[in-house]
């Protein structure tokens, strides 16, 4: 089906291989030149465009079978490197690292595997160029299903592209695809039948143009793997108050609760000497504490002055203990609670407690 023989086809794949890496490092000069050159090798192997995208569209009452053909050579094609995948994923030396034992293998694909795959791709680009062509000769109904067809191969050939670990992970996600590409293929039998022979005639204008447009397209096809990668979100201000309660703010201020604890043993106790020493080590606490303004400085700044009024109402509260002004003590005492449920109303909101 390949419209150049063996040696023909490895000698193209090598020399666009060792011409096109220089040609994206040059110079202009050196640019000029080595396109010159690919274009002179190009004009001299194949009189088709290398490019996709400039790839002849199919005849008439052809856009069904062209399309259909290129859909199962990029299936086979993606199946084909899965196999490989996983045979290169069966070499590895065990580790414990997953995240490792996945670098490793996407390093590989890379190494191995990147031509094909953007080969692949360009195969999809021209389904995509066919389908409206599709259903203009068929229905719509037809057309819906070679596009959920081609949305699974796709999802195949990502797959492929940006293996996950564990190796019985990857294994696992491509039987399922493959399995649901099994199931929409049925389907679309009900709908189109095209015999094997006009499915080989209508892929054959296309095989060379796309493997040429592969290997150019390498680039490309990189800059749109790392379109594929999950992208790390910015932390939520749930998550980022959690952070900052558990790091900053929970150390800061438990010095100050440990001493407030302590006065309220003694408090229950009736023991003023207990009291009393509580109320200094408040005080010395709550003074170091009240110096620091990253204690009080949280994700949400609404937060942060009443917090800070939580203990400076408890500073207040042991300056008059240690005075032994005991009404004056109920009173500062009525306020700090007033400023701790205050506080905690308003941290509630994350599930977190002043």
């Amino acid at each position: 089906m390949n419209l150049l023989p063996p040696f023909g086809r490895d000698l193209l794949r090598g020399i666009l291989a060792f011409v096109f890496p220089i040609f994206l490092r040059i110079s202009v000069t050196g640019f000029l030149a080595t396109g010159m050159l690919v274009a002179a090798v190009l004009a001299t192997v194949t009189p088709v465009s290398a490019s996709g995208s400039e790839a002849p569209d199919p005849a008439d009452g052809q856009w069904a079978a062209a399309t259909m053909a290129l859909l199962h050579h990029q299936k086979d094609t993606c199946d084909v490197l899965a196999v490989r995948v996983l045979d290169h994923w069966r070499t590895l030396p065990t580790v414990e690292a997953t995240e490792n034992d996945e670098e490793r293998i996407r390093e590989y694909v890379l190494a191995a595997q990147i031509s094909d795959l953007a080969a692949s791709r360009r195969a999809g680009d021209l389904v995509d160029r066919f389908l409206p062509g599709v259903r203009a000769e068929t229905n719509a109904e037809t057309s819906a299903s070679l596009r959920r067809l081609h949305d699974l191969i796709t999802e195949l050939c990502d797959g492929v592209a940006l293996p996950v670990a564990p190796k019985e992970r990857f294994e696992e996600k491509i039987t399922e695809i493959l399995d649901r590409i099994e199931v929409e293929q049925a389907e679309l039998g009900r709908l189109l039948v095209v015999p094997t022979e006009v499915e080989q005639a209508a892929l054959e204008p296309y095989l060379l143009p796309i493997q040429i447009a592969g290997i150019e397209a390498e680039g490309e096809y990189l800059a749109y793997l790392e379109s594929l990668r999950p992208k790390e979100r910015e932390p939520t201000i749930q998550e980022r108050m959690a952070a900052w309660h558990r790091a900053i703010y929970t150390p800061a201020v438990t010095p100050a609760k440990k001493a407030f604890g302590t006065y309220l043993s003694a408090r229950q106790k009736k023991d003023a000497r207990g009291m009393a020493r509580a109320c200094r080590e408040i005080s010395s606490t709550v003074s170091v504490l009240l110096r620091s303004d990253e204690a009080f400085e949280s994700p949400d700044p609404r937060l942060s002055d009443p917090l800070r009024r939580i203990y400076v109402a408890m500073r207040q509260m042991s300056r008059e203990c240690s005075a032994g002004r005991a009404r004056e003590i109920e009173r500062r005492f009525t306020e700090l609670q007033a400023k701790l449920q205050d506080a905690g109303k308003q941290m509630a909101r994350y599930r977190l407690s002043p």
